[in-house]
């Protein structure tokens, strides 16, 4: 009975606590707290309603249970049934108030899953399906949070002691990961991750040099939405800095390959908010990617004429969000293959 005992202990320890800091009146007895919280969470959500208010519930009862509750049925007693004489033309309902608050969109999870595929993002961001596909996702979150404690550790001026901390970093963000994701990396996957972090930890020491900045949240607002994106890492002395962005996945063969074509047009825009943001000049935006053991950089160069470019095509993909226009299908049936919502949308034929 000694887990009885501790938790006898711990409920005095809050009484005591509870007892000096509560501002609670005097009037809600410690009886009677959790029946106050009780109805003042549902006077909460009933007093949202501006015309008229509508409760639902199966209408049940058993042995066991029933439905409404024992804490409501008086009420549901005396309200009117809706099929039973009521007149919907007596009320006067007003439009729905437009929100003046502007919508954030982000560069990865919105502007470049709906150019990837409007059906895909429909699916996972307005209807809010889950993708059951987490391994890629688990997998480079992973990575990018090491490889942040380890541009955390160098802004400390802690290089020193990044070796003895590496695993420990990594084993405490993949634990973190697992309760948010529901998810676990199968072993050669874990391993390969580790990989990835010892490779970079080994043999980029020459990227470490002169950074100023690690996870640097970067935003655009115009007068219709708001648009957000994060790069890894600002490097840089005096007023001229390099972007550099980390890739998980295969370093492209060519250059005109669709993905890395994406990729640029982010960072273009990247270098655009950064010297807004910092009032400095952008020299070069890079792409390191973290699988590939000989020459991982991908270099690309600012262009002003394109980054006004994109930031009307941006708007462009907005308009078709906030329109609920899901009407382009990728034409790249590789991105299929890894899609959960292939079978519903037709282009993968299970048959075959």
């Amino acid at each position: 009975m000694e887990w009885l005992q501790n938790r006898k202990e711990n409920v005095t320890i809050l009484d005591s606590i509870y007892k000096s800091f509560s501002d609670r009146n005097d009037f809600e007895t410690e009886e009677d707290i959790k029946y106050y919280d009780f109805w003042r969470r549902y006077y909460v959500a009933y007093s949202r309603a501006e015309s008229l208010l509508v409760l639902t519930t199966p209408i049940v009862s058993s042995g066991r249970s029933q439905s409404p509750s024992k804490y409501f049925s008086s009420l549901w007693e005396s309200i009117t049934p809706y099929n039973e004489g009521m007149d919907f033309d007596e009320f006067d309902f007003r439009d729905e108030k437009k929100s003046e608050l502007k919508q954030s969109y982000a560069f990865t999870t919105d502007i470049s899953k709906y150019e990837r595929c409007s059906v895909e993002y429909k699916m996972f961001r307005e209807l809010g399906f889950s993708e059951i596909r987490v391994g890629s996702t688990l997998f480079g979150s992973l990575v990018h949070e090491t490889i942040e404690d380890i541009h955390e550790a160098i802004l400390r001026n802690e290089t020193d002691t990044i070796l003895e901390n590496l695993e420990g970093w990594f084993e405490q963000n993949y634990q973190g990961l697992v309760l948010t994701e529901h998810s676990y990396l199968a072993p050669s996957s874990k391993a390969a991750a580790m990989r990835y972090i010892n490779n970079y930890f080994t043999n980029s020491k020459d990227m470490w040099q002169n950074i100023r900045e690690a996870e640097v949240r970067l935003s655009y607002s115009n007068d219709d939405y708001i648009l957000n994106g994060q790069i890894d890492m600002l490097k840089g002395k005096g007023n001229t800095v390099e972007i550099v962005d980390f890739k998980t996945g295969d370093k492209p063969k060519n250059m005109s390959d669709d993905m890395l074509q994406s990729y640029e047009k982010q960072l273009q825009v990247y270098a655009h908010l950064v010297e807004q943001k910092y009032g400095v000049e952008v020299s070069q935006m890079k792409l390191y990617y973290l699988s590939a053991t000989d020459d991982p950089v991908i270099s690309f160069v600012k262009d002003e004429k394109r980054i006004s470019d994109m930031m009307d095509e941006f708007s462009g993909i907005v308009k078709k969000i906030e329109s609920h226009d899901y009407s382009t299908m990728t034409k790249d049936t590789s991105i299929c293959k890894d899609c959960d919502m292939r079978y519903y949308c037709g282009k993968s034929n299970p048959k075959k």
